[in-house]
């Protein structure tokens, strides 16, 4: 059996550079230049240690003093998002039973039919694409090309077409979409109203736009992550997309709020109304919203905090998962002071992680656990979402319930 490299905890500055990593912006929604200081988390590490790019950004959520819209602002440069999000591996990609579920509801508005042309916006490696009904063609665009890669090298559905490319600027050649769907898209870009825009030059005026996003009045979540994700760089409310979509030309003809996860549907068409984004005013309820996620924010630090203080100490601590949880274990809780006299070893799933360090310990294959002595161990489960799998499969190691430190009672999807 590997012996694992057990180390001391070191909260390392791996070449934070925000000028590099970030760029001002206006208001996503309204190009407002005036918004006050909701909530910054310092020197936020992204994923891995680095000798050669920063890794460590100021991230500030801001809300708008003349529409309310909640954002990050700075927003993530197109260079940072190229090195922050380079290791999201598993942070990405649909549940299949959601993509399911907005299957069906297309097909009950009658925006998904048989030899129809689906554009899906924000692709991935089309998981979506694959689940549509085979007799239609279906294209894909996404800006991360190595995820457009391995699609293209899954694929084996002769419709699907991915392909790499700005959202802002790809061209079709020639081919008219009936549905353009953006599942969980719209929230992570700079400049929402440009590329929404820009569909509209794409697209004939029957065209329906299907889009799927979290909205902070459904932001009453018990994840550390929180409503505000550092991933998302707009957080928006239902009126605040809509007035998005009307600056870009778009009129909502339906929406849905989903009852089985956090998260807003809204079928859209080219907007006829001479009045477009004229017609919205700001919603103080908007703010209310975004006190209020904040709120259950922080009650869901207590919530981790008391259960941190509860569980025993232990010579060697492994955490299991090395994503942007465990930074925000690190940023907001007391977890690595409890335990200064520990030595750590991280371990994750995603082999794009592993073979590198955070903060100065490796991480490692999870495989590495079995046959470890757990009267000197305990593991952290550092995910939210993977916390019942983590769990699991900590069962099959043999580590008892008492040496095993999870976070969430019930994990709440969005």
């Amino acid at each position: 059996m590997t012996p694992i490299p057990w180390t001391r905890f070191a909260s390392v500055d791996t070449h934070h550079d925000g000028a590099a990593l970030t760029s001002s912006r206006p208001c996503p929604v309204c190009n407002g230049l005036e918004h006050r200081v909701l909530l910054t988390l310092s020197d936020f590490q992204f994923y891995s240690d680095s000798d050669d790019y920063p890794k460590q950004a100021d991230v500030k959520t801001v809300i708008c003093r003349q529409c309310y819209c909640v954002f990050m602002n700075p927003c993530y440069s197109a260079f940072g998002s190229q090195i922050l999000f380079a290791e999201a591996g598993k942070s990405y990609g649909a549940m299949p039973n959601h993509v399911e579920a907005q299957i069906t509801w297309l097909q009950s508005k009658g925006a998904l039919k048989g030899k129809s042309v689906t554009l899906d916006v924000g692709c991935y490696e089309g998981d979506f694409l694959r689940l549509l009904p085979t007799d239609a063609k279906k294209i894909g665009v996404d800006i991360d090309r190595a995820a457009v890669e391995r699609g293209q090298n899954r694929q084996i559905d002769h419709q699907i077409t991915l392909v790499a490319g700005d959202f802002a600027n790809f061209q079709l050649n020639g081919v008219d979409p009936d549905l353009i769907t953006m599942i969980h898209v719209l929230e992570h870009l700079p400049d929402p109203v440009s590329v929404l825009r820009h569909l509209r030059e794409l697209s004939k005026d029957s065209v329906y736009l299907f889009i799927e996003i979290p909205i902070i009045e459904r932001g009453q979540t018990n994840d550390i992550n929180g409503f505000f994700s550092v991933q998302h760089m707009t957080h928006f409310s239902q009126n605040t997309v809509a007035w998005c979509l009307a600056e870009a030309g778009w009129g909502i003809v339906d929406t849905e709020k989903v009852a089985s996860y956090r998260a807003l549907r809204i079928l859209a068409l080219p907007s006829r109304d001479e009045m477009g984004a004229t017609q919205f005013q700001p919603c103080s309820g908007d703010v209310v919203a975004a006190y209020d996620s904040l709120r259950f924010w922080y009650e869901s630090l207590i919530s981790v905090e008391l259960k941190i203080k509860e569980f025993p100490i232990s010579s060697r601590i492994v955490f299991w998962g090395a994503g942007a949880h465990l930074e925000f274990l690190f940023q907001m809780t007391t977890i690595f002071t409890k335990f200064s006299s520990s030595t750590f070893a991280l371990v994750d799933g995603d082999a794009a992680k592993r073979g590198k360090t955070w903060r100065g310990i490796p991480i490692l294959d999870p495989n590495i656990l079995a046959g470890i002595d757990w009267k000197e161990t305990a593991v952290v489960v550092s995910s939210y979402g993977f916390q019942q799998e983590i769990s699991d499969m900590l069962t099959t190691f043999g580590a008892p319930d008492g040496r095993v430190l999870k976070l969430y009672d019930e994990i709440q999807r969005y």
